[in-house]
């Protein structure tokens, strides 16, 4: 932009933008709604965000007295994790740390309209700039047209659908038109400091999306290549890509401190693990989305599937169309990049392509908004005195539009959100011939234009979030329930508990959307919602079966299992009223503590394992593979499973003098109940279904049900059962988040006598598709506490246990496996004597090793895995960066001297 009008575009910008804004989330203000969302809004962002200003504040003071070692684990992270898998640094985030924990509604709310904001006005800088590259007649697009393409890129579906759901979602409309205009500035040698600024900055904010951008950008590379070089192409190219590679890489290098973290944890996550149902790559299943698509384009809240979300301005269509009839040579870039984006929406391998190759997802469709941003900025000023053509081309897309909206409703009955549309397309295009027909002058368009993209952008927001249109925000916290929820939550009490040491507390049937409580309440837990989880725990859990376990992003709670309950280290259990079927065995009958409203108890572990117990026996992992689910808990009792990477073999375990056991020692015995008939036509709803059995004296009991799935991808079932409730998740093949189960184990409790119980199941939705068969497991809990007290006779002693370190003592008459209760992954560094000893994963999901006998130190050290090398890399791409300044300054000096 000119000098001169930089601060009034800011200025004006900025006022429509506070107006649009406050148009467009009225209902918000309206019903007293906030702007974190009941599921990932509630469950995770809040709770990080309140977690990252604390954590910033902390360790800043720890600089100021001297502590140059931030904390890098934390064991109120589920069962323990990197600090790294909530605070993710995106650096809006950063000003979670200059408010009270009080306040993080607040600031939550202030990021999230930052975010909204940032996007435009990077839109704004690439819009205003591009001129510079391209050639345009005028120096500048009209002000008004730059700012009507940043509304309809700002305020598009994905941005209010999406994005206010998951605030780190709008990271790449920041990010984009930041990396096209460093990399113009780049190939016009106009600046070689933006690009790899930006390219830093998409890696720091998120690195899913900075690969989705990283691919825009090679294609726009491409694409403008045959623009920007006009002769000797061919010879000429490898410098052209020779520049943008290495500033890319410079970029990249800066990111490192974070992105290496971030990507190698990533790497060793279950989340690679495809278990989902691969879908036809080329052809949609659901016919409908080649229509819907299109329809939904101009039409406000509705989706095509799978974060399909345009709901676009109304002017996108008219642009569209003038866009493809005019002969421009200058917009030849924008307009191979929207066909090929407009393709992309037609073929499910490039949402495939988009989500790492992982499952179809459309979270790309910032790349959309931002073509079609330029679109409007391009073409607006074709709507003043349209040609033949161009409004030829304008009638018959619309007529498309209008045509199949009408088609909809005399075959379906009709859609108002596609009504809506229509409606705001027949306006527009009736005001586009009255200024045809007027000669408006083009200056008047631009500002009707811009007024009718706040009308479609505030028309568009209305009707996605109050309760006459989508209703969306209903799926808002109500104001100042956000942090009142987490004070409210039973498991509260686990703040009165004792601090005399290092222990876990899990809790009776914790319900999604509040696994969390442990981070914000900061006690140690099971529960932990978030997209990486720990890889050993999960694959631990589905092989034991665990229902706490509800989706590969989520744990809920142990399940109330003894054995896994204790190798966890779980002290103490809350259990709220009607739910005391769920407490352990092995757990005081007799509350340790309760709530001021007798609501809540808490139960103490009466033969608590403790922090580092050995075992002289052992299973193999072969062995342990054979078992069924409850033999792979019970079996942990009599013996240590051996790793399955080979890293202590069983000869290594015969030589040392171990023994070896094959299966569990306890009584463990099975029976078929009988299944009510699951209906009598397919089409009808079971939601309910009642099984009796005999629950034996001393045992604890365990239904399993096999090939059980509800009629959608994702169904909700309640399990009761005297005193106790299990609420689990039927997840299909189809589902993104599925664990791949049919079978279900589900923990029943404990039987102090002989007594016939029913067990109820109820599902939600549509109810039940299929139940093949349900036995009852029944475990006999002899002498459980014997063989909990002998794994614990030699066993860790002056433990000292704090986030990122474990140290103690131990001695031992012979060799035998030290079992401690932190989950292994990598980081953890183990040191036996002084010396460093490769750690092993025990039991599944456990770090230990194989001692030989006498007395050992042990000291067990965390370390976030990549940290130490991603800060070289870091230091290395800021001398770069600091290179490439110092070079082109020198440069603008030497040409400033020559000129004089």
């Amino acid at each position: 932009m000119r000098k001169g009008s930089r601060s009034r575009y800011f200025i004006l910008y900025t006022v429509v933008f506070l107006t649009v804004s406050l148009a467009v989330f009225f209902s918000f203000l309206v019903y007293g709604k906030s702007f974190v969302c009941t599921v990932d809004g509630q469950s995770q962002y809040i709770v990080y965000l309140r977690y990252m200003g604390q954590y910033l504040r902390k360790t800043f003071l720890g600089f100021l007295h001297g502590d140059f070692h931030p904390a890098q684990f934390d064991f109120s992270i589920g069962i323990g994790d990197d600090i790294g898998a909530i605070v993710r640094f995106h650096p809006l985030d950063f000003l979670a740390a200059f408010v009270p924990a009080a306040y993080t509604e607040q600031i939550y709310a202030v990021i999230l309209l930052l975010r909204f904001y940032l996007a435009g006005l990077a839109f704004s800088w690439y819009a205003f700039s591009m001129p510079h590259f391209t050639g345009f007649e005028e120096k500048e697009p009209a002000w008004q047209n730059v700012l009507s393409g940043s509304l309809v890129y700002v305020f598009c579906g994905f941005m209010l659908i999406r994005v206010t759901n998951h605030p780190t979602y709008a990271a790449p409309f920041i990010v984009l038109p930041l990396l096209f205009l460093g990399m113009e500035r780049v190939v016009s040698k106009k600046d070689y400091l933006l690009f790899p600024a930006a390219v830093l900055l998409g890696f720091w904010s998120n690195y899913y999306f900075m690969y989705i951008c990283s691919i825009a950008l090679l294609v726009y590379a491409l694409l403008r290549y045959p623009e920007i070089v006009k002769e000797k192409r061919i010879r000429r190219f490898p410098a052209y890509a020779g520049s943008l590679i290495g500033l890319y890489l410079v970029g990249l290098f800066m990111s490192m401190a974070t992105f290496l973290p971030a990507m190698l944890r990533y790497r060793g996550s279950y989340r690679l693990s495809q278990t989902s149902r691969m879908q036809n790559l080329f052809v949609y299943g659901d016919k409908r989305r080649y229509v819907a698509w299109f329809l939904n384009l101009i039409s406000p809240y509705q989706s095509s599937g799978n974060g399909l979300d345009l709901n676009f301005s109304v002017i996108v269509i008219p642009a569209l169309a003038v866009l493809f009839t005019s002969a421009f040579r200058r917009l030849r870039t924008l307009r191979a990049s929207l066909l090929l984006e407009l393709i992309a929406l037609l073929v499910p391998v490039f949402g495939y392509i988009f989500a790492g190759m992982n499952n179809e997802n459309n979270r790309w469709m910032f790349l959309i908004a931002f073509s079609l941003g330029m679109c409007c900025v391009h073409t607006i000023n074709c709507f003043a005195d349209l040609e033949k053509k161009q409004l030829r081309s304008i009638l018959i897309l619309s007529g498309l539009f209008i045509g199949g909206v009408l088609a909809e409703r005399v075959l379906t009955g009709g859609n108002r959100f596609n009504e809506a549309g229509a409606v705001q397309l027949f306006v527009f295009v009736i005001l586009l011939l009255v200024f045809r027909r007027r000669k408006t002058d083009r200056s008047k368009v631009r500002g009707l234009v811009l007024l009718t993209v706040m009308a479609s952008a505030a028309i568009s927001g209305f009707m996605t979030y109050s309760p006459w249109g989508g209703d969306l925000q209903a799926a808002f916290q109500d104001r100042g329930d956000t942090t009142e929820k987490y004070e409210k939550l039973s498991r509260r009490i686990a703040t009165e508990l004792p601090d005399d040491g290092f222990y876990r507390v899990d809790a009776a049937n914790v319900l999604h959307g509040l696994e969390n409580s442990a981070e914000y309440f900061d006690y140690n837990s099971i529960g932990m919602y978030n997209s990486i989880l720990n890889t050993s725990l999960i694959r631990t859990f589905m092989d034991e079966g665990n229902a706490g376990l509800d989706a590969i992003t989520q744990v809920h709670d142990l399940d109330g299992r003894p054995v896994t309950e204790n190798l966890a280290h779980v002290r103490y259990f809350i259990a709220s009223r009607g739910n005391e079927g769920k407490i352990p065995y092995g757990f005081s009958k007799t509350p340790f503590l309760t709530s001021k409203d007798g609501k809540t108890s808490v139960y103490e572990c009466e033969n608590l394992l403790p922090a580092g117990f050995s075992s002289g026996t052992y299973i193999s992992w072969e062995n342990y593979q054979k078992l069924s689910d409850v033999e792979k808990e019970y079996v942990k009792l009599d013996g240590v499973v051996l790793p399955e990477d080979g890293s202590i073999t069983k000869e290594q375990a015969e030589k040392a003098g171990l023994s070896e056991v094959t299966k569990p020692s306890a009584e463990i015995r099975s029976e078929e109940l009988q299944v009510p008939a699951a209906g009598a036509k397919p089409a009808e709803k079971v939601r309910k279904i009642s099984m009796t059995f005999t629950g034996h004296a001393g045992t604890v009991s365990y239904l399993r049900l096999k090939g059980l799935t509800a009629k959608e991808s994702a169904a909700r079932m309640v399990v009761r059962s005297d005193g106790l409730r299990t609420d689990i998740t039927l997840r299909d093949s189809d589902n993104v988040y599925t664990l791949g189960r049919e079978d279900y184990l589900i923990c029943l409790g404990y039987n102090d006598e002989e007594k016939s119980r029913q067990v109820t199941l109820k599902i939600g939705g549509k109810g039940l598709r299929g139940l093949e068969g349900a036995e009852l497991v029944s475990v006999s809990m002899e002498d459980y506490s014997e063989k909990v007290a002998s794994l614990g006779q030699e066993s860790l002693s002056d433990e000292k246990v704090t986030d990122g370190l474990l140290e103690g003592s131990i001695s031992l008459k012979k060799a035998g496996l030290l079992v401690l209760p932190v989950a292994a992954q990598n980081g953890w560094k183990l040191y036996v004597d002084g010396q460093e000893r490769k750690a092993a994963v025990l039991d599944g999901m456990y770090t230990g090793a194989l001692l030989e006998s006498g007395d050992h130190q042990i000291r067990l050290v965390y370390r976030t895995p990549g940290a130490a090398a991603g800060w070289l890399c870091t230091l290395a791409g800021i001398l770069a960066f600091l290179f490439i300044y110092l070079s082109g300054r020198r440069k603008r000096s030497a040409r400033k001297g020559n000129k004089r």
